[in-house]
């Protein structure tokens, strides 16, 4: 899943996501499904 939501922000949050120096990835239980990403930029 990872790789497929860095792929698809190519060109939009980033040029490539060779850039990504690190990310975390982690299943949360609610009552309705959600997908939480942020992107901080260093440097």
């Amino acid at each position: 899943m990872f790789k497929g939501i860095t792929d698809s922000l190519n060109g939009i949050c980033y040029e490539d996501d060779k850039q990504i120096i690190t990310g975390t990835m982690g299943k949360f239980y609610a009552e309705k499904d959600y997908m939480e990403i942020t992107i901080t930029e260093v440097g």
